[in-house]
């Protein structure tokens, strides 16, 4: 005995029966999917306007740091370079916009950002920026004092290696 499915209400409808049921599972199976489609595009809607409103100016706060960090260095090699007084004003005047730009920018990436994993990783970058002008600053008399010392022991050093490398030359 084989089982066999018998569908015999299937064969006792009229064509006409059989394809309005057709359509109305298509028309169902549309629905379903429409509705599927319709919510996750909602949610979707909600992880764009989280990515928009937060994650993009916090990436914009952090690139304009980045740049406002980079163009502060660059101005204070440039500030050891230039011969002329106007020049180093100028320059001065410089690397204090760079230091308010790189302030601004960390602060605009705080505003809009409020986890509190990069919350601890602000402050760190804080940290190590005050601590990276107190290092550079000529105002601070212990960067001063720590330049004057670490110029003639890297001299010192640049001269021990000139010397091995003439002596090499030598043979």
């Amino acid at each position: 005995m084989e089982p066999v499915v018998r569908v015999t209400w299937i064969r006792n409808m009229s064509l006409g029966q059989k394809l309005y049921c057709s359509f109305g599972v298509v028309v169902v199976v549309s629905l379903v999917l429409g509705g599927v489609a319709l919510m996750s595009m909602s949610s979707m809607n909600g992880r764009a306007s989280h990515v928009g409103g937060t994650v993009l100016p916090s990436v914009s706060g952090i690139d304009q740091a980045s740049i406002a960090i980079e163009t502060l260095v660059r101005h204070q090699r440039e500030h050891l370079t230039v011969s002329t007084t106007a020049d180093k004003t100028g320059v001065a005047g410089e690397i204090r916009s760079d230091q308010k730009d790189f302030t601004s920018a960390l602060a605009a990436f705080a505003q809009h950002d409020t986890n509190p994993t990069d919350m601890r990783i602000l402050a760190r970058i804080r940290a190590l920026y005050t601590r990276y002008l107190d290092q550079t600053s000529n105002s601070s008399p212990s960067a001063t004092r720590a330049r004057s010392r670490a110029v003639p022991v890297c001299s010192r050093r640049a001269t021990r290696r000139s010397r091995r490398s003439r002596a090499s030359w030598r043979g």
